[in-house]
């Protein structure tokens, strides 16, 4: 995950651990609430759930956006640079070969 999104993910963490906590204080009281207040939490709970949603799409398209630009950035590069990419490669490749023939 990059750094752009750990502070989002991190919010949602959050959010997903209070709407935790929520529900089980909910469970935990269940008996002794009257429904009004029930009725309260309910839609609390409610409310949460579907800002957690909405922040979670919101972060996923991010990323998303994110991972087609660089896709894309690579591509441009890819046919700009050929044989830049083709000698890296090779390098790559080279090294790699080397490090298995010593085994």
């Amino acid at each position: 995950m990059s750094k752009s999104h750990e502070p989002a993910a991190a919010d949602l963490r959050e959010e997903l651990a209070e709407l935790i906590e929520d529900v089980l204080d909910v469970a935990r009281a269940r008996t002794g609430l009257d429904k009004e207040k029930i009725e309260e939490l309910r839609q609390g709970l409610r409310d949460r759930l579907d800002q957690l949603g909405s922040d979670a799409g919101s972060v996923t398209s991010s990323i998303a956006d994110q991972a087609s630009e660089a896709l894309s950035q690579a591509d441009r590069y890819a046919h700009e640079k050929p044989w830049q990419l083709a000698a890296a490669a090779g390098l790559i490749g080279l090294a790699v070969g080397v490090l298995l023939a010593r085994r």
